[in-house]
Formats: structure tokens, sequence, C-alpha cells
């Protein structure tokens, strides 16, 4: 073992810090906030995160040795990014492995919010034999977790109000079929990282369970039963189960990409390959069979998905009964109304594939391909903006991707073709200049045409298509408190979009200055813009005419400790939206207490809000503390305040109980919401509540 002459630092630097990392197993505390922020400020809508959060709880439970693991594991916390893991290697290939996991202050890109954010999931031990697969041991050594969980909104909503037979003779999509609570319930087995087995059922509000249009129960259903690091099995999936190869042009379902403000230089996507499925989203996975097989350096992966999707009904065969055209999918997951219960499994879905991979320590090629089709022809309604999107009733995609190192740098990329001979395109490298400085810089072309429905790639669009640009990031670490980092984006879309009806280019640009102390106080500041084009509405012309937007926000976060078991956020931020030379701003703040109590198994999040964004388009997101596997980013407009209290208590070692409280009040307003959703009134309250079981 080699002596350095850092080491006696090693030992003062756990003694002062010890308090600060005991924070860590806080789950209010959880790192996914700003990502998850980010993510739906960029799509508008909450996604289902529960695979990302389960992928957490793995490295909870099987901690990556970092003495050990290569790039390859390194890559799985997404976390740290190609700089960090370069000076990690090149560290420990200098000195020799680690002798305390906060040897990490003295590397290059690891602040102290960076290691207190990854504490959890790494360890420095020798490496544990593999368990082997027994009855005895997966009874005494398995973990199994039962999930049950409800929510509602406590005012009536329009669509739960009685209504008359003549209404809804008219209009039967006038209410909604069922009740108004949302139920899931969720089990899972696993067993190291051999074994993983459980399923999922949800009925959303709105929707009926266990009679008429849900005689079944609920409506929707999950299951997989996953083996893995088997022999030459690398993986191995019956059920439900999600892809992902390369850097997602070809194939990827799950975790989508996006810009964050925490993740400049995390533009590198590390595919999983195989993985169960054990979230609530009713469309985006594969349901069927899927395996991998290594070979020393090389992994062949062969997969086989059908199942019936949601879809708009346009035609039938009056002979046969078959469908034969649908408009579009529906993948929103919602069968509350007659019209959505119509369109439920309403087309069949073939999706199969497969992908070869070289994976060696410094380079990895992969070959993936995907072919898919339909039980119906897709034609949807012809209009100047998607007259390019897919139709027909199949495609298929073939594409190459490939990543290199060399010292500092690292250079990654794939490409992809279509049936229909359109392509699309990304490369990117990632490298340090000094050490405290790293850089990266990605390139993308996706032509206008290409279709891309099971791809999730870096970019401005949700799918990668009918968009080109670069990007541009830069971290600085000037001490292991401080960081700054800034990204700038500029794309342009070659031909129409949703709402702009003529070719259009934009730019996003983000500043982030973060102080991260051992004396348990963060604080961060933000400056982000985003600029682009809109469809000007002119009722005398024929077309609409575009005009320019402009968003711009600034936020100041500061998180502090008052005591061991207290803690405090406080967050404002501004906001400033210009179009067509009109403007109109908005603010946001909020005060978080947390509280873990000391003498009771009790821990309490309580937030108050105030806001005023005086428009849909100035609205601003924030995260805010939700039930175990429940993510919560609320968009706040018009004018109001929002209060939420979130309990947690531990029954035992094996159950422990959530329940949340959250009221939104808008004194400007006479109703909230809109559509069936609608409340007479000028508040919006919800409760939530759910129960876990560990044995």
């Amino acid at each position: 073992m080699k002596l350095r002459f850092n080491y006696i630092f090693i030992v003062v630097f756990i003694v002062i810090s010890s308090p600060l990392f005991s924070q860590v197993d806080d789950e209010f505390l959880h790192p996914l906030d700003a990502t998850i922020e980010d993510i739906t400020a960029t799509t508008g809508k909450e996604e289902d995160y529960s695979s990302l959060f389960d992928d957490i709880n793995y490295f909870i439970e099987n901690p990556i040795d970092i003495n050990t693991a290569d790039a390859e594991s390194l890559r799985k916390l997404f976390f740290i990014n190609e700089y960090q893991i370069n000076n990690l290697l090149a560290y420990i290939y200098a000195y020799g492995q680690l002798l305390s996991i906060y040897e990490l202050m003295f590397i290059d890109g690891f602040s102290n919010e960076l290691i207190e954010r990854i504490l959890p999931y790494i360890c420095i031990s020798p490496q544990k034999n593999r368990p082997a697969i027994t009855f005895d041991n997966l009874v005494k050594n398995g973990h199994n977790q039962l999930l049950i969980k409800s929510m509602r909104v406590i005012e009536k909503q329009k669509g739960y109000l009685p209504a008359s037979d003549s209404v809804m003779k008219e209009n039967p999509d006038s209410r909604y079929l069922g009740n108004s609570y949302k139920i899931y319930t969720r089990y899972k087995f696993s067993y190291a990282n051999r074994i993983s087995a459980g399923f999922t059922a949800e009925k959303d509000a709105g929707e009926e369970l266990f009679k008429n249009t849900q005689k079944q129960g609920f409506d929707f259903y999950s299951a997989h039963l996953m083996l893995q690091n088997t022999g030459k099995i690398k993986t191995a999936v019956i059920g439900d189960y999600l892809v992902q190869f390369g850097q997602g042009l070809t194939l990827w379902t799950g975790f989508p990409a996006v810009l964050s403000a925490e993740g400049v230089m995390n533009i590198i996507r590390n595919p999983a390959g195989i993985k169960s499925h054990s979230s609530t989203d009713e469309n985006l996975f594969m349901r069927g069979f899927a395996s991998t097989i290594c070979l020393s350096d090389i992994e062949i992966t062969a997969f086989y998905s059908r199942k019936r999707i949601d879809a708009s009904i346009i035609s039938i065969d009056s002979g046969t009964g078959n469908l034969t055209n649908i408009s579009s999918f529906q993948t929103s997951g919602y069968h509350t109304t007659i019209s959505e219960v119509n369109d439920k499994d309403a087309v069949s879905e073939i999706v199969t594939g497969g992908n070869i991979s070289l994976k060696k320590e410094r380079i990895r090629l992969g070959m993936s391909g995907v072919y898919y089709c339909y039980g119906a022809n897709v034609n949807k309604k012809t209009e100047p903006h998607n007259q390019f999107e897919f139709s027909g009733s199949e495609n298929f995609q073939i594409g190459f991707d490939y990543l290199f190192k060399a010292g500092k740098i690292t250079i990654f990329g794939e490409e992809s073709l279509s049936k229909n001979l359109s392509a699309a395109v990304i490369n990117g490298v990632v490298f340090s200049a000094i050490p405290q400085l790293s850089f990266c810089i990605l390139h993308r072309n996706y032509q206008y045409n290409f279709p891309g429905l099971y791809s999730s790639a870096f970019g401005q669009n949700s799918r990668p298509t009918n968009e080109n640009g670069i990007y541009m990031g830069i971290e600085l670490y000037p001490d292991v408190s401080w960081k700054l980092s800034a990204w700038y984006d500029f794309f342009d879309f070659p031909w129409l979009r949703y709402n702009t009806d003529e070719p259009s280019t934009g730019e996003s640009f983000s500043f982030q200055a973060g102080y991260y102390a051992m004396q348990k106080v963060s604080f961060y500041t933000r400056l982000r813009c985003y600029t682009g084009t809109r469809n000007l509405s002119d009722e005398t012309a024929n077309t609409n005419k575009s005009a320019g937007t402009k968003m711009m926000n600034w936020r100041i976060n500061m998180n502090y400790y008052l005591a061991e078991n207290l803690s405090l956020c406080n967050r404002i931020e501004l906001c400033k939206y210009t179009y067509n030379e009109t403007m109109c701003f908005g603010y946001l703040t909020y005060q978080d207490f947390r509280y873990s109590f000391t003498k009771l198994p009790v821990k309490l999040s309580f937030r108050f809000t105030v806001f005023d964004t005086r428009g849909y388009d100035s609205r601003i997101y924030s995260y805010e503390d939700d039930l175990l596997y429940e993510f919560s980013s609320p968009s706040y407009s018009s004018k109001g305040t929002r209060t939420y209290i979130l309990f947690r208590y531990d029954i035992n070692e094996t159950a422990t109980f959530w329940i949340k409280i959250a009221r939104t009040s808008y004194p400007v307003e006479s109703t909230t919401g809109s559509g069936l959703a609608e409340i007479q009134g000028r508040t919006k309250s919800d409760i939530k509540a759910l129960i876990r079981f560990r044995f």
C-alpha cells in the first residue's frame, strides 16, 4: 500500500465532515430533484421516474467499489460525468487504490457537494464472491418490498359531479366513469444483483375498478422476472422491460435525455441494455422476452415484444371487423371517459431487434437494429407541420454507436438510418484542458423525416427528428467548495413544427455558480435563457406569421442545517417572458422546513410557496418532496400560494407510512383547472398516502 503526503488531511477531513455526511440517508434529500425539475420544465409534463429511482436503490443495496470499478461501471452512476471518471481512474493508476472514500476530495472535479451526493452509492471494500442461487439463499437473503398508495383531489371536480341522462346522452364524455381515487400497488423481490421479480397495478383517478369498463380490476398491470450475471447470461427477462442502446438514436425506452444545469458535462448516455420495467408508463415499454449473452468482450442482445397500445381509431373493416386505420397513438395512459376507453389497446404492436457490442477498457462499439409493425395503418391528419411524420404500418432502423477514450479525451456518437433512408447523427467530445477545467461539445443532425418512434436522444425535441444543433458546456472547480458551470445550445428546425409554421432557429443558455461548504451550507444561483419562435395568430391571413419568444429565469437557492436533525431551504426565482414585443413577469419564492424527531421515528417536511406569474407563458416549475416513488414538479401560473406538509413514520423495521397534504390557493381566480378537472372555487387540495413493507 502506497503512502501519500495528504493522508493525514484525509483523516482530519473525516472527523470534521462526519456530521455533514450523516444526512445522506434522509429520503427527503434524494438526488433526483434537480434532474426531474429540469426534465419537467423542458417537456412540460410530469413523467414516472420509478425506473430511475429503482436504479438508485439498486446502488444503495449494491454499492460500486470505486477502487475496482471500470469506466463502464462508473458511468452507471449518472451523478458523475466523463471528466470526473477519467480523473478518478487516473488518480488510482498514479497513487494506487483509495484508502478512504473521503480521499475523493483530493481528485479534481469532486466537490463537497458531489461527494455528499454519491456517498450512499459507492464503497471501498474487497470483492465479494457472487452469491449462489439456492432456495435457502433466496429465502434468507432475498429482499421483498410491497407498496400500497392512494391519492385524490379533495374538492369536487366537474367530472365527478352528477349529470342528467339527457346531458350524458348528448355528450357521453361529459363525466368521468370512475371515482376520484388513484390507487397503486407494487411488489418487488430482489436477490443481490442476480434475480429481480415483481408486479405493478394502477388505477388512475376517474377510471373504474372491478366494474363495467374495468371488470378485470385495475386499468394497468405490469410484471417481470429477470435473471442477471449467471454464466454467460448477463441478463434474461420475461415480461415487461426497457431497451437502451448507444446514444438513444436507434433504440431507447425509459428515462429521457435533458439539458440540465446540474449535469452540464453529462452528455454521454450510458446504455443499460435490457432492464426491467416497473413504472406506470402504460405505452413506452416492451412486453415479451429479451436476453443478453456475454462472450468475453462481446455482448449479444436479442428481444421480442408484442402488446396492444392505445390509438385513435379512424376506420374498421365492415366485413371482418378488423381495425384498418388509426390517426395517432395515445400515450397519456388515462381511460376515464368513453372515448378514452374506446382508444384503449386499440392496435397491436410488435417490436423486435437486437444489439451486438464490443466493450473494452477504452473502446465501446455497438450495432443495433429494431423492427416494429402495427395491426393498422397510421394515417395522421395532414397538416403542414406533420406531413413527414411516420405513416404506414411498419418500419425498421439500424444504427452504429462508438466511444473512444484517449487520455483525458472521450469521443462518442451514434449514426442511425431508417427504412425511408432518413438519418440521425450525433457526435460529441468531452475533454479537460487543466485539472480543474473541463469542456464538452456535441453536434446533432436529425433529419425532418426521421421517425425515431422508439428513440430518445439529446436535443430540444422529445424525439430526435427535425433538428440540428451544437451544444457546448464548461465546468470549473476553483476549489472543493465552489463549482461554476455553463452551457450554450444553438439549434434550428429545418421543417415546420407544431405552432410554428415556418423553419425556425433558437438558442438556449445557462450559467450556474454553486458554493457547497463543509459547514452544512450550500448555495447556488442560476441564470437561464431560451429564445425561440412561435406563431402569431392573424385571422385575416391564410397562414400564421411567426414572432420571436424569449424566456429568462434567474434563481437563488440556499440549503442549510441549523442542527443535526433540522434543515431549511430558501428559493427565489424570477421570470421574464417576451413575445411579439409584449412582456410578462413572474416570481416564485418558498421556504422549506425539514425536521427529524430524535426520540420518535418521525420525519416532517413542510413548504410554503408564494407565486405570481400572471400567465401560463411565464410559469415556473419547482420540485417538491413527495411520497416514495412519487415525483412532483408542478408548474406555477397565475397568482397564489401553495402549502404542503409531508409526514413519514417508521412504524417498525418492516413498515413505513407516508402522508402528504397540499393546498394551492388562487385569490384572483373564481375557478381552478379546466375541462372535467375544473373546480368551482379558488383552492385545490390533494391528499396522498403510502405504506411500504420491507421483509
